[in-house]
């Protein structure tokens, strides 16, 4: 069941990132397809495979610049996935020691990349920032959910809940920075007036990744942090502090979305303009109604 709730979650990522493609680079979704039913076929053999995800994330970080904007969102995303399929079985069959000092440690490296997000101009770079933090999640969920028990719905909840957010965010920052022609955040200035539709999606996603109530992604970092806190307080004390940089940092990205004005109206194909309205749709949902969150991964 584990198995088939991960491939749930890639083909849901694969049937936005296919459906971009068509409407940009078309030649990109073979290059999608291909690494996903790489790491398909790689999930299938033995789950300390799936350790080879890890290869697409920090490909993403070392060769930004010498990808599309296709190409950085696949391994981004198929690598955060594929990363907590890996997480996820390592924690059911091992035990970390030293886990208040991991989370605290973990918890700090993400208070440092949050800051290096906060004052990112560069899109590409801000992204995989975004990125990294939220696989980062995943780990300090399985960390924390290894002593408070819960393993199976503390290890899921944030993969899915990302895999919403997170793909809503690569969407609609791919249509309005034109596939990253638009290569600065501060060049998607006026985008409210541009694209009002696609720039509202993407600020329903931001507001979700940082963690926002109402919305789905609230859920897992409350959840999360609910534990943490029966594990030791000076755990829940550095995440408010992450929760807070991690409004900041999102926030800085609807701000710019809002801010001047366009004369030029940019219109988007009323399909991406429909998946993004279903994914905001599925943000809001889980994040207003939980126990349907809960209801769906007890089925995990």
């Amino acid at each position: 069941m584990i198995l088939t709730f991960f491939t749930g979650l890639l083909l849901i990522f694969a049937f936005v990132m296919f459906t971009y493609c068509y409407y940009n680079r078309s030649w990109d979704g073979i290059f999608v397809l291909l690494i996903l039913l790489s790491f398909l076929f790689i999930m299938k053999q033995e789950w300390y495979a799936s350790a080879l995800s890890i290869t697409l994330l920090a490909y993403s970080l070392i060769f930004a610049k010498r990808t599309s904007y296709t190409q950085l969102v696949t391994f981004s995303m198929i690598g955060s996935i594929i990363f907590a399929f890996f997480l996820l079985n390592f924690f059911l069959y091992n035990i970390l020691s030293h886990v208040v000092i991991v989370i605290v440690a973990t918890l700090v490296l993400m208070c440092y990349l949050t800051i290096q997000g906060i004052f990112e101009d560069d899109l590409e770079k801000y992204l995989i920032i975004s990125s990294f933090i939220q696989t980062l999640f995943i780990f300090l969920d399985l960390t924390v959910a290894s002593v408070g028990g819960k393993i199976m719905q503390l290890g899921t909840i944030q993969i899915f809940n990302y895999t919403f957010a997170g793909s809503l965010l690569f969407l609609t920052i791919g249509i309005l920075s034109k596939n990253n022609r638009r290569i600065k955040i501060t060049q998607l200035r006026g985008s409210n007036y541009r694209n009002p539709l696609i720039a509202f999606c993407a600020s329903i996603a931001a507001l979700s990744l940082a963690g926002v109530p109402g919305l789905n992604m609230f859920i897992s970092e409350w959840l999360l942090f609910q534990k943490a806190f029966l594990i030791s307080p000076v755990i829940t004390i550095f995440g408010i502090f992450l929760a807070l940089l991690l409004f900041v940092m999102y926030f800085k990205l609807v701000y710019v979305l809002s801010v001047s004005e366009s004369k030029i109206k940019e219109r988007s194909p009323w399909l991406l303009n429909a998946i993004s309205i279903v994914l905001v749709i599925i943000c809001l949902i889980l994040g207003l109604f939980p126990k349907l969150q809960y209801l769906i991964l007890s089925l995990v």
